[in-house]
């Protein structure tokens, strides 16, 4: 319903090509709609929650088997991919 919404809302144009109105309509449309990847941009600036995370664990939590398998799945959402090494990558 919000997708037919934002659409309508970007009909509302000054043009009289119905070309340049239906452009004029994607691009207002595509502001409108929030993309995962804007998202994570954006939140990528407010701080890595992820890395706050792993250095206020001790090394005797890090180093059990049940707890590593929890932090390398909580590794995809934190906005962090570890690499081969096991070191931490931030974007």
């Amino acid at each position: 319903m919000t997708k037919c919404q934002n659409k309508f809302r970007g009909l509302q144009t000054r043009s009289m090509s119905f070309f340049r109105a239906v452009e004029e309509m994607r691009r207002e449309g595509e502001k409108m709609i929030p993309r995962p990847e804007d998202m994570r941009r954006q939140s990528s600036f407010k701080g890595n929650w992820y890395t706050e995370l792993l250095q206020s664990i001790p090394l005797e939590v890090k180093a059990i088997w049940f707890y590593r398998d929890v932090l390398s799945k909580l590794s995809r959402y934190g906005l962090v991919r570890e690499d081969v090494d096991g070191e931490v990558y931030c974007p």
